[in-house]
């Protein structure tokens, strides 16, 4: 069997170290003529993540030197094979500050990483024998000996990884950007209400850089443009920007009024750099006519939902303005692709009841570090923090009304009752 292991120990900005075992991941145990045939599917996923380096676990490390070791890898990731654990059969007997334990490879892999890394970085390692770590590891990865790592392998230690990278990153981000995320300010759905924002500034001891809403802002009387005309005289040095939410297509109204928001910033479908914070938008809501995942699509674009369905539109018919706010896949994979340090959406991820696990997969894909989210008017982020190991980014719920900055701290807890 194959084991992946994370510490428990709170990463930084180190490097992530993976300490790989051969026989049972590698290739099969045992291997007749096929070593090392399970290796281009390890190495596909370290090549997308240049931060890890590898250590060598394997019992071939007490046959082959580093270099013949070093070797046994494609080039470019022979050049990321750092070094060996010590071998030790008993590790009690020879470093006796340590407790007698049976667990001797997580015992031989913290002792070189207490010798050789900083003590809070993060170590992942991929065996075929769980009974040399501890029972019960909360992040073991299990393989059939017998065929080594697999293709469905590939995807739980890129989640590993990605989960590790972003707790390491987390903390690192937050120190780097502080200044920066204090004064972003994300603003729950509003629902036509503004006063609360107004009483924010004024009580504000820092006050905001942007202003970032997070849908439903729900205006069909006029637009956006005139409702930020006071803020524009009052603090033209704050710049805002928008996501749309459900109710902003509740009309064509709705929607105009809402782009018709003068130098506000759209940003749905875009990664747009906040003041060197990148910050990306995905606007609207699952729509199960529309998509609604896991479940397949009926359109991949507004374009074809509007002129494209199964009822084609008669004289002085228009389509459902409801339609300009679903989430449409191929907006979805454009942002996908991308890379961003926070996500905003209106939809929650799966951590709120009524999230989706689509919204974490978005959130991995861009690597981003923490996301904000409208829509349920609720505020249930502690909750959230409990699983933030798993969902691997650090998930806000912004409630009605209310406001939290670019830490995640509250600055405004809206009205109960919602």
């Amino acid at each position: 069997m194959a084991a992946i292991w994370i510490s428990g120990r709170k990463p930084t900005m180190n490097r992530v170290y993976l300490f790989l075992d051969f026989d049972g991941v590698m290739h099969p145990q045992p291997y007749q003529g096929n070593a090392f045939c399970q290796k281009p599917l390890i190495e596909d996923v370290l090549r997308e993540f240049q931060i890890v380096q590898i250590v060598i676990s394997s019992s071939w490390r007490e046959h082959y030197d580093l270099s013949s070791l070093k070797r046994m890898f494609s080039e470019d990731i022979s050049l990321r094979v750092i070094g060996v654990t010590k071998f030790h059969r008993n590790p009690a007997l020879d470093h006796p500050t340590n407790p007698p334990t049976d667990f001797e490879r997580q015992w031989e892999i913290e002792l070189w990483m207490s010798e050789n890394a900083s003590p809070d970085a993060m170590w992942i390692a991929v065996d075929d024998y769980p009974e040399w770590f501890e029972p019960d590891c909360p992040n073991l990865l299990v393989t059939s000996a017998k065929t080594g790592f697999v293709e469905n392998d590939k995807q739980i230690l890129r989640d590993m990884i990605q989960r590790g990278v972003m707790n390491r990153d987390m903390q690192a981000f937050d120190t780097e950007h502080a200044d920066v995320l204090r004064r972003l300010w994300f603003l729950g759905d509003v629902h036509g209400e503004f006063k609360h924002i107004a009483g924010a500034l004024l009580d504000a001891p820092e006050k905001p850089s942007w202003l970032v809403f997070l849908g439903d802002i729900d205006i069909d009387h006029k637009p956006f443009a005139e409702i930020l005309a006071p803020l524009r005289r009052n603090s033209a040095e704050i710049k805002v920007a928008f996501i749309h939410g459900n109710h902003d297509a509740d009309t064509y109204e709705h929607w105009q009024m809402l782009h018709e928001c003068g130098d506000a910033v759209a940003l749905h479908g875009q990664v747009i750099d906040l003041d060197g914070v990148k910050v990306a938008g995905l606007g609207g809501n699952f729509m199960g006519r529309i998509w609604s995942p896991p479940c397949n699509p009926t359109f991949r674009n507004k374009k074809e939902s509007m002129n494209r369905g199964p009822y084609q539109w008669r004289d002085g018919q228009r389509p459902n303005p409801s339609l300009n706010a679903a989430i449409y896949p191929e907006d979805f994979e454009h942002l996908a692709k991308q890379r961003a340090d926070i996500l905003v959406t209106h939809e929650a991820p799966s951590c709120h009841p009524y999230g989706f696990e689509a919204i974490d997969e978005l959130a991995r894909s861009m690597r981003v570090v923490r996301s904000f989210h409208g829509h349920q008017h609720d505020d249930r982020s502690d909750q959230y923090a409990l699983v933030r190991e798993k969902l691997g980014f650090d998930a806000k719920a912004v409630d009605y009304c209310g406001i939290k900055n670019g830490l995640g701290h509250v600055i405004l807890s809206g009205p109960k009752g919602w």
